[in-house]
């Protein structure tokens, strides 16, 4: 059949971090399958400095060391709340989810930000489906990899690593916008507990 077999696999782009502009060595667009999605998140979460924005579906502990270290240098740095995720309502709510509830309790208490999306309040309701990520303003992550283990190392998935500053910013405004709209998650929070 055609388009089934596996597309070569795509090494992540070294990243260098220690300095404001870590992501001006990445091409303005990367394309990543499989395997390499995950290591190319861990990387970039590494790298980032000052920001990460997340919208997904549905989240577990995959990247758990990644995001603990993440929050806790942006907190020495004075940058609590800097890390903001976005959720899908129902998953949020989902009672089966374990991974899920134990992250957005872990990552409140680390100072992370998180939102729950109902679709109230935007062009198109139903369900938050989107898969993206923000590192540091700089480079936006797009695919169909929820940030899980299932997605990781299980699925086929693809993702783009895009730092073309327009594409970027367009992505960040998007993000801002359904930030809006939604919902604290401290109820669902609650629930969790």
């Amino acid at each position: 059949e055609s388009g089934s077999q596996d597309r070569p696999l795509v090494a992540p782009a070294p990243v260098e971090t220690g300095s404001a502009s870590w992501y001006s060595s990445l091409p303005l667009v990367q394309i990543h399958y499989n395997e390499c999605i995950g290591a190319q998140l861990r990387s970039l979460l590494g790298a980032a400095q000052f920001s990460v924005r997340l919208t997904c579906y549905t989240l577990d502990d995959f990247f758990s060391p990644e995001m603990t270290a993440l929050l806790v240098r942006l907190n020495q740095k004075g940058r609590a709340g800097s890390v903001r995720i976005l959720i899908d309502a129902s998953q949020a709510h989902k009672p089966s989810s374990w991974g899920q509830k134990k992250m957005m309790i872990q990552m409140s208490a680390w100072g992370a930000q998180i939102k729950t999306a109902t679709g109230r309040g935007t062009v198109r309701s139903g369900l938050l489906h989107e898969k993206s990520w923000l590192i540091d303003d700089a480079v936006a992550v797009l695919g169909s990899a929820n940030a899980t283990y299932n997605s990781m190392e299980l699925c086929r998935e693809v993702m783009l690593t895009i730092t073309e500053p327009e594409v970027v910013s367009l992505q960040a405004a998007h993000f801002d916008e359904l930030w809006t709209v939604s919902d604290d998650a401290e109820r669902a929070l609650v629930k969790l507990t």
